[in-house]
């Protein structure tokens, strides 16, 4: 009985816990930081055609992915 009790308020204390991790690694809309458009660099030229060939690839019925 003694164990059922500890086993409980320990589950109820470290439920109550902080998270160790911060909120914006788990769950990205909660991010809180701005990134700059700059930190990616400049999209290809052709930046559509590598997308549309990638998908062909990856995509099982690409014709249908409109």
């Amino acid at each position: 009985m003694k164990k059922i009790v500890l086993i409980s308020m320990a589950l109820i204390i470290t439920g109550c816990a902080k998270s160790l991790l911060p909120t914006g690694l788990i769950m990205p809309e909660y991010n809180t930081e701005i990134v700059s458009d700059r930190s990616y660099g400049q999209y290809p030229e052709n930046y559509q055609k590598i997308l549309k060939d990638y998908l062909q690839k990856k995509l099982l019925n690409h014709e249908d992915a409109k």
